[in-house]
């Protein structure tokens, strides 16, 4: 999975082994059990992690589908290229948090109450920079569209729903 930073080639060795790299560390206690952190401890690219089209197209938001598969399958690489960083992984856990717990209590209300299309994707825009602008200047500083990617890889794990 994701978070176990040590390889299946390494779990023969002997755990007095000598490792100057720390490549073969114990995996990061978990101390995150919530259903949402799933895809982040059994990520896998592969057929079963496609974005469901229906799940936006059922919403009225077709013409997403393209951007929203190229963006989150651009942030599920980024997690595979971090996945042996114990602090990688808990800094993706605290983003991918805060951006559900902000959908969920700024923009799935407006999806219940049918709000305005404009009013949602103002929203959404909100929580997109307010993570932006939470990420400047540091390590994992990303562009508008890699947090929007981060979004969509939320909504292709069904942690989030666009039509309620």
């Amino acid at each position: 999975g994701l978070l176990q930073t040590q390889s299946s080639s390494a779990q023969g060795r002997s755990q007095n082994s000598r490792d100057p790299l720390g490549y073969h560390r114990q995996p990061a206690p978990d101390l995150h059990s919530n259903r949402m952190l799933q895809p982040l401890r059994s990520l896998r690219l592969c057929a079963n992690f496609v974005l469901k089209c229906s799940k936006l197209t059922d919403a009225g938001r077709g013409d997403e589908v393209y951007e929203a598969e190229e963006l989150k399958e651009s942030f599920a690489k980024v997690l595979v290229k971090d996945n042996l960083s114990e602090q990688a992984q808990e800094a993706y856990v605290h983003i991918l948090a805060t951006i559900k717990t902000q959908y969920d209590g700024k923009v799935k209300p407006l999806i219940k109450t049918n709000a305005p299309l404009h009013e949602i994707e103002s929203n959404v825009l909100n929580i997109v920079e307010s993570m932006y602008s939470e990420l400047a200047g540091t390590v994992l500083e990303y562009d508008q569209r890699q947090v929007k990617g981060m979004l969509y890889f939320l909504t292709g794990n069904c942690h989030i729903d666009w039509k309620y």
